[in-house]
């Protein structure tokens, strides 16, 4: 069970969710101080920034719109107006008289997901910001370290690790890393604060032991 003495932000397809860890935390060095970066390779600290929030905010949307079940959600609504729009034709001979509301069932059917979708994506950022500035514990500092076991992140309210066997995938979006801990949620990483050397060892690793989400 983890350590945690709170719980971290992460932001998913429906904005925010919190997670708890499911490893023990291993001890981190402490804070180097507000935004201040270690620049050792496998260890870093840093001042979470508004925008860190919302890059991370929009690469996990992204993430899961292109997900598993947002994909087989979209096929059933497809599939599902299509079938009713075949429907109504069959049981109406004369809809060519007047195809709109056949036409118009499998135009939204295909289309309409993602229009709703593409809509909730333009509200991410205000939604973000507004969180952001709300929620004291997002702009606390944060320590990450890796090895070619796993992870861990320490912050004031909240600590953990994580075995790259036990994420659920990875994605780097928004020059933000995530890393999925099941298919919604995710531990955001701001690529801006890793040096080139970091950047290709951490690569490394999640290349060699975690699956890429796509």
């Amino acid at each position: 069970m983890s350590r945690a003495s709170g719980r971290l932000a992460l932001p998913v397809i429906n904005f925010i969710v919190f997670a708890t860890p499911t490893k023990s935390a291993s001890p981190l060095r402490g804070l180097a101080g507000q935004g201040k970066r270690k620049r050792v390779a496998g260890e870093v600290t840093y001042q979470p920034t508004e925008a860190d929030y919302i890059a991370a905010a929009k690469a996990s949307f992204r993430a899961q719109i292109r997900g598993p079940r947002a994909l087989r959600g979209w096929a059933i609504i497809a599939a599902a107006l299509t079938g009713f729009a075949v429907y109504t034709a069959w049981r109406n001979p004369y809809w060519t008289e007047d195809p709109f509301g056949v036409v118009f069932l499998v135009i939204w059917g295909v289309f309409g997901p993602p229009l709703l979708a593409g809509i909730s994506y333009l509200f991410v950022a205000r939604r973000g910001q507004r969180r952001f500035r709300q929620q004291k514990t997002l702009r606390q500092p944060i320590s990450w370290r890796w090895t070619s076991d796993g992870i861990s992140y320490d912050r004031e309210s909240a600590k953990g690790y994580q075995n790259w066997a036990d994420l659920y995938g990875w994605a780097k979006r928004n020059a933000t890393y995530l890393f999925f801990v099941n298919e919604q949620a995710a531990l955001p990483l701001p690529e801006r604060i890793l040096s080139a050397e970091q950047i290709a060892d951490l690569d490394k690793l999640l290349l060699m032991h975690v699956p890429r989400r796509r």
